[in-house]
């Protein structure tokens, strides 16, 4: 028994080699191979990644702000205020970042969950360190059924996994 968990470990970076090889990583906006498990070079410059200078409950960017401005909403935030207090946001949801969501929600694209899950660390760092608890946002169990997972619980994971805290 002792020695089977070595055996596993072992084996599985030889198996994440021979799956790679039989099914090459490919960019999650376009479906192009890449090499690793990233975007493309085209679908990368495509990509509105949001730079944190701006609404802190939102995490949109806000045009002529340089740098991030404690206690700082957007006008829809401030005609509308979420729910929550801080928030932050890695990509626009446009163009391959549109396609980034929707291949994960509806393409079953879970491979690009430790991808997402890094971006949503580092984008997040500073709301991840002062959490008490990472949650995931609920499903109705009807659209589970359909979508077979819950992105947002796996997006949470990664995010827990890339930020060093446990899941």
């Amino acid at each position: 028994m002792a020695l089977i968990t070595p055996l596993k470990r072992g084996l599985r970076p030889l198996a994440g080699a021979c799956l790679e090889a039989l099914f090459p990583p490919v960019c999650p906006a376009c479906r192009a191979e890449t090499g690793t498990a990233s975007l493309c070079a085209a679908c990368w410059a495509k990509t509105a990644f949001l730079s944190g200078r701006g609404c802190e409950a939102c995490g949109r960017d806000v045009p002529g702000l340089a740098g991030p401005v404690p206690g700082f909403h957007c006008d829809s935030c401030l005609a509308h205020p979420p729910a929550w207090n801080r928030g932050t946001a890695v990509l626009a949801y446009e163009g391959a970042g549109r396609r980034i969501v929707l291949a994960l929600k509806h393409g079953d694209r879970l491979d690009m969950a430790p991808m997402l899950g890094g971006w949503m660390a580092r984008a997040g760092r500073r709301l991840v360190a002062g959490a008490d608890l990472v949650a995931p946002v609920p499903m109705h169990w009807t659209r589970r059924v359909r979508r077979r997972f819950n992105q947002s619980e796996e997006l949470a994971r990664a995010l827990c996994c890339a930020a060093g805290r446990p899941a």
